[in-house]
């Protein structure tokens, strides 16, 4: 299943779980959004991880 077009809103941690999905959503095509109530490095590792991919595409 392809996401292109699509915009995902990955809620809770940037860690764990809710990296591996940002992640693969990414990589499959959707615009992700990435929210964090704490650990703003962590989400910001997850979005360089995304922003990084996506450039060598």
């Amino acid at each position: 299943m392809t996401w292109s077009n699509q915009v995902a809103v990955v809620t809770g941690r940037a860690r764990g779980i809710g990296r591996g999905i940002a992640l693969v959503l990414a990589q499959r095509g959707a615009a992700v959004c990435i929210n964090y109530a704490a650990r703003a490095d962590a989400a910001a590792q997850v979005a360089s991880e995304i922003r990084a991919k996506a450039a060598a595409l």
